[in-house]
């Protein structure tokens, strides 16, 4: 019997009496009570066996047995040896424990002769009942050697640090790992990692507590507006509904026109109540003074009627109640045909009406000052005491009662206009365009263009962009699914010979980036090479690997995510750093964490943007000319937009951010690029004269008319390099040269960036790049100078190329809809006024720089009846450059079109 076998049967044996021995003594009372079988007493007898040999330390040593048993049989099958010393420390520990809950019984010296010593300590070991905490016949035995000392206890403390000492050998292993493990773990805290972590932790937190927060307020505001929206639903519907008196029409409810109608009624109703209590108060407090003046009536009667002889050459005097028919009649003048809203839309009406009430309005002002004058005087003499009367001279009452009246004219034409201002509602839209503009000028020679456009952003933005919140559910069920891909994306690659680990994910709204950290030794390609295969085993449309990532030890891996986020323009509007005077900053969408992403268009200075058809090109441009025109004014910014497609640029036809309307012709195209290049250099020109490097600067002196920023953007490229290639791609350049200190900028769409489109030179001229959905790698390195396009999932994916920057950055692009542009497009157009600068083109087609011959080779296709390139370099004699300029300048000037046919007549 080999080694392994002998150690299975031992072990076998240890554990089966281990178990035997347990299951005794759970069921020991059952044997004790059920002891008249033979089976039973003799199980009842083996397990007194074992404890009158072990004692205390019976269940020890069953533990013991098994523990050993399962020790044997597991070494049995490997190579695992076990350690010898412990084993013996093992058995020390035993046996000290068992010589010590023996020699707790020996309280006193035992007997110098060694057989009653070892009688007394055999009875300690087999009397189990008596002593049932000894250590059995094992301790008894242990202690004969030591039967003169065993009672001394000093012999206690000695048995306890040999227990001590064994269970610490025992443990050592353990007790090392630990103490490695706290050390590890002081010098971890103590980090810089750790204080980073902690901090970064504590932020966190903090972040979520205030989200927490601005949730329940969140929450708490839209329970509000629901009550306050149901209340006035509620209000709205009762207002709306009629008497049952009046439904004999079948119509419970008012209609529009109807409760306009009602509601003035109602209210005229309402100030005819409050009118007269105003009377009514006048009348008693009237009726109080008059009381209070009584007694002293006799002293000031002689006063009283010296100031009715002074006033009475003018008018006489009505009585109270005459005073407040008067005061009647006048509030029926005011509520007289040519209300607020019939004067603005009559204005000549309105001045009659208002003539006519002026002059009763003075004839009433004169009654009134009289009335007014004398109840003063009666006032101030009822507040008078009789001494002060006796020992008072007589006033001049001719003076007292002119400033009397002067005052009381005064107050009266103040109330009368306040009156008036109360009474008619506020006049909207409805200035002449002169007042217009004068208002205008002077708004913005206050406030430096902003007032306006700041207004609009705080009143619209909200009506125009409804916020949306984004589904919790939705993002914990992401959150679920990136965790299972984590342990997916390993094992995948493990199946490929690639023992990698993901240390870090990154989501965004549509794609998670999960961060690689490989082995030493393998190659990054063979990561990059697996890109189809890592696609399938996941399940995913397509993946990008970015091997490595910039700044990182690690490969990133992106992948779609299969529940998306989608990213709304009308949640990022509302950005600060939108509102920055100073800049041209426009929203792109969210990055791959999920932040907002806003560029400056001032800084890139130029972009150019490729994608094919269905990519969100278009939705990208539209949401830059929507950021723009919702935070800047007119006075800021200006567009010139070039759109040959003719439709996904005509909704902001006629925005007063326009320099002329939205150019649909290549023709008219060329020539608006053309006055751009004239522009740049009129402004160069201007900044020279005043000694300034850039448009910045220039805005900010004092006394001078601000110049805008001009954005050009063109939608479809290929569509102009078709028609004009030649003049469009040399304004280009020169425009993307020069023209960013001077605050011109262009944006450049294609859907074909093909070689012939995107020339050398204006793509060596517009540094940044956005790159949406291409169809192969080729078109990528055309628009990227890298790979990476062909790889998106379109509907808004993009790669940013900055200006200064290598590194590509995929964004998920905000979606801006079709109502939405139409909503802020038409607020701007009903609020603000759109001055084109038609002479752009006109001036520009007068100004195109003819060649000498230019004339000539008009003669020459006229006669030919054709037009071609080497018709008129054969007929000229010239060469072959300079007979295309002159081929150019007859399709600029209409002389042929595009199928080279003649357009121009004898004329």
């Amino acid at each position: 019997m080999n080694n392994s076998r002998r150690k299975m049967l031992r072990g076998t044996i240890f554990t089966t009496i281990g178990l035997i021995v347990l299951l005794l003594l759970l069921y020991k009372k059952i044997l004790i009570y059920k002891n008249d079988k033979i089976e039973e007493n003799a199980l009842l007898s083996i397990l007194n066996l074992f404890e009158i040999t072990f004692g205390k330390m019976l269940l020890f040593a069953v533990f013991s047995l098994i523990f050993f048993g399962l020790v044997n049989i597991y070494t049995s099958k490997s190579k695992v040896k076990v350690d010898k010393g412990k084993l013996y420390s093992y058995i020390i520990l035993f046996l000290s424990m068992s010589l010590y809950f023996t020699q707790k019984y020996i309280a006193a010296k035992l007997p110098d002769n060694f057989f009653e010593s070892g009688r007394k300590l055999l009875e300690i070991g087999f009397n189990v009942n008596r002593y049932p905490n000894s250590g059995g016949l094992i301790g008894s035995f242990l202690a004969f050697p030591f039967y003169k000392i065993i009672h001394f206890g000093s012999i206690s403390v000695i048995l306890l640090i040999m227990i001590v000492l064994s269970v610490l050998f025992l443990l050592k292993d353990f007790i090392a790992f630990g103490v490695m493990l706290i050390i590890a773990l002081i010098k971890y805290y103590r980090s810089d990692e750790y204080r980073k972590k902690s901090k970064i932790l504590k932020a966190k937190k903090i972040i979520e507590k205030k989200e927490q927060q601005n949730m329940r307020l969140d929450k708490r505001e839209e329970l509000k507006n629901k009550i306050i929206n149901a209340r006035k639903e509620k209000l709205s519907f009762e207002l709306s509904r009629k008497p049952k008196a009046e439904t004999e029409d079948g119509e419970e409810h008012y209609s529009n026109s109807e409760l306009e109608r009602k509601q003035k009624e109602w209210l005229d109703y309402l100030e005819e109540i409050r009118r007269d209590k105003e009377r009514k108060k006048k009348a008693e407090a009237f009726g109080l003074t008059r009381k209070t003046a009584q007694p002293h009536e006799e002293s000031s009667k002689a006063n009283i009627e010296e100031e009715k002889e002074n006033v009475s050459p003018i008018k006489t005097v009505h009585s109270f109640h005459e005073e407040f028919e008067i005061q009647k009649e006048q509030d029926k003048i005011q509520e007289m045909p040519g209300s607020s809203e019939e004067i603005i839309q009559n204005n000549d009406f309105y001045n009659e009406s208002q003539s006519i009430q002026d002059q009763f309005m003075e004839n009433e002002l004169i009654e009134e000052e009289l009335n007014e004058s004398i109840l003063m005087n009666e006032l101030d003499i009822t507040e008078i005491s009789d001494n002060d009367i006796h020992n008072t001279p007589a006033p001049d009452h001719t003076v007292q009662a002119q400033e009397t009246r002067q005052d009381s004219a005064n107050k009266y034409e103040k109330m009368r206009i306040h009156s008036l201002e109360k009474e008619m509602p506020p006049v909207q839209k409805t200035f002449s365009p002169e007042t217009l503009i004068q208002k205008e000028t002077k708004n913005n020679e206050q406030t430096g263009g902003q007032y306006e456009q700041e207004e609009f952003h705080k009143v619209s933005i909200d009506d125009i962009f409804v916020q949306r919140e984004p589904d919790e559910n939705k993002r914990r069920e992401m959150e679920k699914i990136i965790q299972e891909n984590v342990a997916h994306l390993e094992s995948v690659l493990k199946e490929f010979g690639i023992d990698a680990q993901v240390v870090d994910y990154q989501r965004g709204p549509t794609i998670t980036r999960y961060e690689l950290v490989i082995p030493k030794g393998i190659r990054v390609n063979k990561v990059t090479a697996l890109a189809d295969d890592i696609a399938m085993n996941m399940s995913a449309e397509s993946i990008r690997i970015e091997a490595p990532i910039p700044g990182k030890n690690t490969i990133g891996i992106e992948t779609p995510n299969k529940v998306k986020e989608p990213v709304y323009f009308s949640n990022l509007i509302r950005n600060k750093e939108l509102k920055d005077p100073k800049t041209l900053k426009v929203i792109l969408g969210k990055d791959i964490v999920g932040r907002d992403r806003i560029i400056d268009i001032a800084k890139m200075p130029h972009l150019l943007i490729a994608g094919q058809t269905g990519s969100g090109k278009s939705v990208a441009v539209n949401t830059m000319v929507a950021s723009l025109i919702a935070n800047k004014s007119a006075k800021d910014v200006k567009f010139i937009m070039v759109d040959p497609k003719m439709v996904e640029l005509m909704p902001f036809n006629g925005i007063p951010h326009l320099l002329l309307p939205v150019i649909i012709d290549p023709k008219q195209a060329s020539i608006a690029l053309k006055w751009a290049v004239s522009e740049m250099e009129n402004r160069y020109r201007t900044l020279m004269e005043v000694g300034v490097r850039n448009i910045q600067s220039y805005n900010e002196l004092g006394g001078m008319e601000k110049m805008p920023f001009i954005i050009i953007i063109i939608d479809e490229l290929a569509d102009l390099m078709m028609v004009a290639a030649g003049s469009v791609e040399e304004s280009i350049a020169r425009i993307a040269q020069k023209a960013r200190a001077v605050g011109i900028h262009l944006v450049v769409a294609t859907q074909r960036p093909s070689t012939d489109v995107i020339t050398g030179m204006i793509k060596a001229n517009l540094p940044s790049r956005i790159s949406f959905a291409l169809r192969s790698q080729i078109d990528s390195r055309t628009i990227l100078d890298s790979p990476g396009a062909e790889k998106l999932l379109g509907k808004g994916d993009m790669l940013l190329l900055e200006n200064g920057s290598s590194k590509l950055e995929r964004i998920q692009g905000a979606f801006i809809s079709d109502e939405e542009v139409h909503k802020l497009t038409t607020e701007l157009k009903a609020n603000y006024r759109t001055d084109y600068n038609e002479g752009i083109l006109f001036e520009m087609e007068n100004d195109i720089e003819k060649d000498e011959l230019f004339n000539e080779a008009v003669d020459v296709i006229r006669q030919e009846g054709k037009a071609s390139i080497s018709l008129i370099q054969r007929k000229l004699k010239i060469g072959f450059n300079r007979a295309s300029r002159i081929y150019e300048q007859l399709m600029d000037c209409g002389v042929i079109n595009e199928d080279k046919q003649v357009m121009m007549d004898e004329e």
